[in-house]
């Protein structure tokens, strides 16, 4: 509206839908290159979105070395992640890892 036509007339409302239709056509054409090149990254292999499968490991040996110590001793899940700052789902992935490993 800075532009200093008016949609009350018939020559601003022109220039308004002009505008728009400039808008949505080049709209309409990122979206055709967005998708050209999405075809061509797919036909070289490129593949995207999601997450890559399994989980990372961020628990430190000294974390690991605790939640094993107090587990032994009999200390409740909630309590060591407390102590170990870590969430109690992560406690018990690890202990299953473990677990897993120790077999």
């Amino acid at each position: 509206m800075k532009d200093g036509f008016s949609l009350a007339s018939p020559a601003g409302r022109l220039q308004a839908r002009i505008l728009a239709s400039v808008a949505e056509f080049e709209t309409e054409i990122r979206q055709e290159r967005v998708l050209a090149g999405q075809a061509v990254a797919r036909k070289k292999g490129k593949k995207w979105g999601g997450s890559k499968k399994g989980w990372r490991w961020r628990v430190t040996d000294e974390q690991l070395t605790a939640i094993r110590e107090m587990r032994a001793s009999g200390k409740k899940i909630s309590l060591i992640a407390r102590v170990t700052a870590l969430s109690r789902p992560t406690i018990y992935r690890v202990l299953e890892q473990v677990e897993t490993v120790g077999t």
